[in-house]
């Protein structure tokens, strides 16, 4: 039984590959799981906030952006 929320699974996924499997594919097939349903559910994390966020040269829309992950604000 894995992890349904795509960010929950991606942390599984490494720390399976991390800690027991030397390629995604064995993984895959030792859990008797599809790589397609893996990858399709992985697609669904939207790292574009963090992404613009980071090469965004305005400093105001940093902060909105960075703000929208729920950041303390001392880290704004």
């Amino acid at each position: 039984n894995i992890p349904n929320d795509p960010a929950i699974l991606l942390s599984y996924i490494n720390t399976k590959l991390r800690d027991s499997y030397p390629s995604f594919d064995e993984l895959c097939s030792d859990m008797e799981l599809d790589p397609a349903q893996i990858t399709q559910k992985l697609s669904q994390i939207d790292t574009g906030t963090v992404q613009t966020a980071t090469l965004s040269s305005d400093r105001t829309k940093d902060k909105r952006r960075i703000s929208s992950l729920c950041l303390p604000s001392e880290y704004l």
